[in-house]
């Protein structure tokens, strides 16, 4: 797609709106509107059999009756019609248009509407924007292409929002004064123009300063990653909702969308991959986007919190816990300050509770406080978090403490209520819109400073990632043909300096005297039908006498047939992790790193991971795990060699890229990761896509 084609469709200089309407409340009256509260001043020409004349200007027959052809075309009349309207835009060589209707008819032919409007606009090179779409606001180009009433959006915004969800859309767009929008778009089917299309637009937008993504599915995962990869680097960051983690969303994701949702963990992977802060629901999204698009990033540090209640504080200490959110733990010079401002008896700590007796001087005092908090060297940003008065009114007497912090540290301050109420404040949206973001909620808040700061922790990693190499061992093309079998795996992992426990491949008797002298050993059926040997009794550990290894190769062979494999039997001190690769159908080879044994298979402490990636990043993820500790002596426990893990997990990743279109799905569970050093223990060939 071009981007001159793509202008046309959301920039267009002339527009044609079919089924044009003076009735309230119809989709072809809502369009006008729309256009002129958007201020649109380009050529508007309407177009409706029945009316000769609309809101003071000539009514049309049929686009074929206009004086001059439209870039866009409109379409608000019902799918009976729609498609005789369709032919005749593509006899005009009409080449965008914006169809507000799901395309359904009853008692249609086969194939049904939808896929022959999708078909017919394929073979003309027909832009649509949907079908079944609420639209799209491209509000600093005056052009507000929408069949639903909505608000008054200011320019000057710098929010962008893509939604495959119409509700997505207008469920923030149209009832959230405090986001001020560039550009926002329902996607609807996607029949030409897809989410990848709007958001490549949408991050060249010289105002954009973050994006809300609303994510059934990605139809175009290499121009999607090309997206992510530039709202990194100009480090724009995006805002999502993907919906689809449990089975029965999955399947309606697939239903609504018409494309296959995919992986939810492979979704994180790329998310992780790409700095995409991931979020819950519609509330966390509006919280994230006006605190990204109001507030400069914060820099090192933790979150301080003033207060005036000191059940409310201990209620956000728990919340923030509860969300890993890291709260600054003040220093003895701070503490000192606070001790000097504060009333007998009230702790100088963070969060403070600095209200006391109140009295005049309480505003001075909660506004010193707040400072303090924020020139603490240990502070990223703060917050002045309070409840709404009287029909949710904001005491204007905070003001001056965001104000004032602010000035001073040249860190970002937000005004957070507990809750909003029923009621409504103009001056939330004012304070707002003046670079004192008001939020309600302290889940919200909270998941909102959680992301800034993620995002923040982020952009640290990703400036490394340019240093990324992915080398390949040199001697590989001439040691193998790009195929993978039970045989040579482990002399493949080798090479990318992942280390296995010794395996030789036995198929007689004979063939055990070479292992007089090296027990003990572990014996596994080497029979490539069966994926767990160990569930179905095909694997004997700690074998260590001939006469033992004798018999546990009668036994197995006996079930399994005589091809084993025997490797040293390693009974180091350490903790059993896992690595893996899951080729996703979408997004390609996935790296799986974690926890092992019970922990994989019963708690699932298993991240993916997107390579190209480095050891610092897989050490941030691992310390994502519930029993990370674990790894680092827990209660006596040795800590083992994490360094080790995640460099093999970097190898492992490149040899994923290596061998992507020959590899499927490859375990190596456990791997031991000891005081010095891991050791894989057994591997598992799961699939390969060719034989």
């Amino acid at each position: 797609m071009s981007e001159i084609s793509l202008e046309t469709l959301l920039t267009p200089k002339s527009i044609a709106v079919v089924g044009a309407s003076p009735k309230a409340g119809t989709v072809g009256n809502e369009t006008i509107l729309n256009l002129q509260k958007g201020g649109y001043t380009g050529d508007l020409f309407f177009v409706n059999p029945r009316y000769d004349q609309l809101f003071e200007n000539v009514c049309f027959d049929n686009l074929s009756a206009l004086p001059k052809k439209p870039d866009h075309v409109i379409f608000a009349v019902n799918d009976s019609r729609l498609e005789n309207v369709f032919d005749e835009l593509i006899r005009l060589e009409i080449k965008a248009c914006t169809i507000f209707s799901a395309l359904i008819l009853k008692d249609d032919t086969s194939p049904g509407l939808k896929k022959r409007i999708a078909a017919k606009a394929a073979l003309n090179q027909i832009l649509v924007m949907g079908a079944n779409t609420m639209g799209v606001y491209n509000i600093e180009n005056n052009t507000l292409i929408g069949g639903f009433d909505t608000r008054v959006h200011p320019k000057g915004g710098n929010v962008a929002l893509i939604s495959q969800s119409g509700a997505g859309m207008s469920g923030i767009v149209d009832c959230e004064e405090r986001i001020k929008f560039n550009f926002t778009v329902s996607t609807g089917y996607e029949l030409t123009t897809t989410m990848e299309d709007y958001l490549d637009y949408a991050i060249d937008l010289p105002g954009t300063k973050v994006i809300g993504l609303f994510l059934e599915t990605v139809r175009k995962p290499e121009k999607f990653f090309g997206c992510l990869e530039r709202a990194a680097k100009k480090q724009i960051p995006i805002i999502a909702i993907k919906v689809g983690k449990t089975e029965l969303s999955r399947k309606m994701a697939e239903s609504h969308s018409g494309a296959m949702a995919g992986s939810d963990r492979a979704y994180d992977a790329v998310f992780r991959h790409y700095g995409v802060l991931r979020v819950d629901d519609m509330d966390q999204m509006a919280a994230c986007l006006i605190m990204f698009s109001q507030a400069t990033f914060p820099m090192q540090g933790d979150l301080v919190c003033l207060h005036d209640s000191g059940g409310e504080r201990q209620l956000l200490i728990d919340l923030a816990n509860h969300l890993s959110v890291p709260l600054t733990e003040i220093s003895k010079d701070t503490e000192t300050k606070l001790l000097n401002l504060l009333d007998p008896g009230l702790p100088a700590v963070n969060p403070l509770d600095a209200w006391g007796a109140g009295g005049t001087n309480a505003p001075e005092v909660m506004a010193s406080c707040f400072e303090a908090l924020l020139l603490d060297q240990s502070a990223a940003m703060g917050a002045v978090v309070h409840d709404r008065g009287p029909s949710s009114e904001i005491y204007e007497a905070y003001i001056p403490y965001l104000k004032r912090g602010k000035k001073s540290s040249k860190k970002p301050v937000f005004l957070v209520s507990n809750r909003q109420g029923s009621g409504e404040s103009g001056l939330a949206v004012d304070l707002t819109h003046k670079g004192f973001p008001v939020i309600d909620g302290l889940n919200q808040f909270l998941t909102g400073t959680k992301k800034m700061f993620e995002y923040r922790d982020f952009q640290k990693l990703y400036k490394n990632r340019s240093n990324l190499t992915s080398k390949i061992p040199l001697n590989l093309e001439k040691s193998f043909a790009e195929t993978i079998d039970e045989e040579n795996i482990y002399d493949l992992l080798s090479l990318f300096e992942i280390p296995m426990n010794e395996i030789v491949f036995v198929s007689s008797r004979q063939g055990l005297e070479q292992f007089v002298g090296k027990f003990p050993v572990v014996m596994k059926t080497a029979n490539t039908d069966i994926q767990h040997k160990f569930d179905v009794g095909g694997v004997v550990l700690n074998i260590d006498n001939f006469e033992d290894l004798e018999r546990a190769y009668n036994e197995i062979t006996e079930k399994f047939g005589e091809h084993v494999s025997i490797s040293p039997y390693i009974d180091a001190d350490g903790v059993e992790m896992i690595l893996g690769i899951n080729n996703d159908d979408q997004f390609g080879p996935l790296i799986v790193v974690g926890l092992g044994g019970v922990y994989a298979e019963l708690f699932n402490e298993v991240i993916l991971l997107m390579p190209p990636f480095d050891s610092e990043q897989v050490k941030a993820a691992l310390k994502l795990l519930p029993h990370f500790e674990m790894l680092e002596g827990f209660r006596g426990g040795i800590p083992v060699d994490i360094e080790s893990y995640c460099n093999v997990a970097v190898g492992l990743s490149k040899f994923a890229e290596y061998f992507r279109h020959s590899l499927k799905e490859l375990d190596i569970n456990p791997i031991k990761v000891m005081e010095k050093g891991c050791v894989g223990l057994d591997m598992l060939l799961i699939k390969t896509i060719k034989e």
